[in-house]
């Protein structure tokens, strides 16, 4: 049975990248998908620049990752 991943932030394509780095560095691997950018190659578009990337992370960091982007959040 494989890892389920959950999202756990959804942004612009630069913070999202930043917030997983973020993750990275708290040990949470994690994976950044730009719908935006995959749809519009697909022909179609989905999303804005402001909400086009997802950040998710295996079911069991969700948690911990929520409380670290929470964090960020609060600081920035």
């Amino acid at each position: 049975m494989g890892n389920t991943s959950n999202v756990v932030y959804v942004g612009s394509d630069i913070e999202a990248n930043y917030v997983a780095s973020i993750l990275k560095d708290n040990g949470i691997e994690c994976y950044t998908r730009n719908r935006l950018y995959q749809s519009a190659i697909a022909g179609w578009v989905d999303g804005t620049e402001s909400t086009s990337t997802e950040v998710s992370v295996n079911e069991e960091d969700e948690e911990k990752a929520l409380r670290i982007i929470d964090n960020y959040e609060k600081e920035k």
